[in-house]
């Protein structure tokens, strides 16, 4: 094995990361050229839980020494010299996987598109890529630091650099479309890199946080060539989530008439996996009303229930009937252009209160709208058929 097994790290397919996002899309049996597979983990998955026959192309002799043993033939060197393409000129691939490569290549664009020349008709290339405007790397920016990291963002032998805009023209200009477009996250506070939200001005931290694929870690790009997506109309799936994965929800309890940060509870959560909040009232508090925050940013949303829980059963709000601050609403059906949205609780008792629980349903505006006309059609109905029993009661 290689002295240094910086990259000789245990594969997890238990999680949603670059290497099991692109291994779930290789099928069984499928014929695969792998770039980069230093110690082999992708390679030896592929061999001997898919039954892939794989190809690799690798750089480091020692790494090729291990990795060579899960693959039909091997190649050692340089992948930018292109003798690999000579080398296999009369095979073609079901899939091409670049895995965290292309950032190590002076010219990643070149090997990129010669390499869709073995791919079948129908092939598609696998690749990932770090993110170099995480918000992690913009907030060190700020405070004038760059600093290269053993692994990570700014791994040390990282020589070029991919935002969102510069993975899609380049593959635009190898004469591939992008057909997936998906990502890993990292939130700020979790990365290596260091940059935290409280070392800027607060102006900052808000335009910080609000920016699209501000914490994507890794793209991850499923790619075929443009002939095939234009002849076969190939539509594209954009799994990429724009805003932060973190988000808050928040309750501000009014006491004294004042409401405050510190008069206040709230709740980090990933929308991808929560709907449904619970938080607790402490007892004793003198609280006159609730303003309820339910996230951080713009969004259109479905709010299937609001309930007090008190100490013996508990108190459902008639969601309809409270006020908010959002642009549009129709039923339960809020659209808040803020990214501050409000939904207020009237004045109540709530001296036996212990805690409130809160369903939301997260809709995308084309949910929003069906939503809507759907309410506006039931509203309408309701009317017509009043309508027409005052027509009735009159003709007798």
């Amino acid at each position: 094995m290689p002295t240094d097994k910086k990259y000789d790290v245990p594969l997890d397919m238990t999680t949603e990361n670059s290497l099991s996002k692109i291994i779930q899309q290789i099928g069984r049996g499928s014929k695969v050229l792998e770039f980069g597979p230093a110690a082999g983990r992708m390679t030896k998955y592929l061999k001997e839980t898919l039954g892939c026959e794989v190809f690799i192309v690798e750089y480091d002799p020692e790494y090729a020494a291990h990795a060579s043993q899960y693959a039909k033939d091997c190649f050692v060197g340089d992948a930018e010299g292109l003798e690999w393409l000579e080398r296999w000129r009369g095979e073609a691939f079901d899939f091409i996987c670049f895995a965290d490569v292309l950032e190590h290549l002076r010219n990643p664009q070149a090997v990129l598109s010669h390499s869709k020349q073995l791919l079948k008709p129908d092939g598609k290339i696998l690749l990932s890529v770090p993110n170099v405007a995480h918000n992690a790397i913009l907030i060190d920016l700020f405070n004038n630091r760059f600093n290269y990291t053993p692994t990570g963002l700014l791994d040390n032998t990282h020589i070029h650099l991919f935002t969102i805009d510069s993975l899609r023209r380049m593959a635009a200009e190898s004469g591939l479309v992008p057909v997936i477009e998906d990502a890993t996250y990292v939130n700020v506070d979790e990365t290596p890199e260091g940059g935290l939200y409280n070392q800027v001005p607060e102006n900052l931290n808000k335009i910080l946080t609000q920016r699209e694929y501000s914490v994507v870690y890794q793209y991850v790009f499923t790619l075929q060539t443009r002939d095939f997506v234009r002849n076969h109309s190939v539509l594209s799936q954009k799994l990429l989530v724009p805003h932060s994965v973190d988000f808050t929800f928040q309750v501000f309890f009014v006491r004294d008439g004042g409401i405050s940060e510190e008069k206040s509870s709230s709740i980090r959560f990933n929308p991808l996996d929560t709907s449904e909040f619970f938080v607790p009232v402490h007892s004793g508090e003198r609280i006159e009303s609730v303003r309820i925050d339910p996230i951080n940013i713009s969004c259109c949303m479905r709010v299937d229930s609001i309930r007090f829980v008190k100490t013996e059963g508990f108190v459902d709000l008639d969601v309809n009937g409270l006020n908010t601050n959002a642009l549009v609403r129709s039923l339960n059906n809020f659209y808040f252009e803020t990214d501050d949205p409000n939904i207020y609780v009237p004045k109540m008792d709530f001296s036996d209160v212990t805690g409130i629980e809160v369903k939301i349903a997260w809709l995308s505006e084309k949910e929003f709208i069906s939503a809507v006309k759907s309410a506006i059609s039931s509203q309408r109905a309701q009317i017509d058929e009043q309508r027409a029993q005052i027509d009735e009661q009159r003709a007798q």
